[in-house]
């Protein structure tokens, strides 16, 4: 096995437009606020947008980011974006990325601790993730823009 097959097979989880991350936190069922700090701020926004969106389900955002309401730094001003978070100890999650047409559509999976581990851009792809206990969290985008889809194989 590849390290490449062995990162999907490990990691590769949602496929359907945008960011994911997979993260498994004991932080999250603390009900005490804890104090942010440079050495624990990966795991505390990854807690955040766990406490603050809901379980299982993809959420589309169908209008822009407005300038002064982004999630993350310098959200694309052209993009719309999906997001959603998932319970994988309940039962794996595979998405499809879908035919985008005329839009560029791409997804990328993020550790908790905010590394890339994989980004999907070709339609029909998809990623499965049932073998790693936690939750996942994805942000999806869709955009007009003038790049070549291109299939990777």
């Amino acid at each position: 096995m590849t390290r490449a097959s062995a990162t999907l097979g490990i990691a590769g989880f949602i496929a359907m437009v945008g960011a994911a991350m997979l993260v498994v936190s004991p932080v999250l069922a603390a009900d005490e606020p804890k104090t942010v700090t440079v050495g624990n701020f990966v795991r505390a926004e990854t807690d955040f947008y766990f406490k603050t969106r809901e379980f299982g389900k993809l959420n589309h955002s169908r209008t822009m980011a407005a300038i002064d309401k982004q999630d993350v730094v310098r959200m694309n001003r052209d993009t719309l974006y999906s997001s959603g978070i998932f319970d994988l100890d309940a039962a794996p999650v595979t998405i499809a990325l879908p035919d985008p047409g005329k839009r560029f559509m791409s997804m990328q999976v993020i550790s908790e601790d905010h590394y890339t581990v994989e980004v999907v851009y070709a339609p029909g792809s998809s990623l499965t993730q049932g073998t790693r206990s936690g939750r996942a969290m994805s942000s999806c985008w869709s955009a007009r823009l003038p790049i070549p889809r291109t299939r990777r194989t």
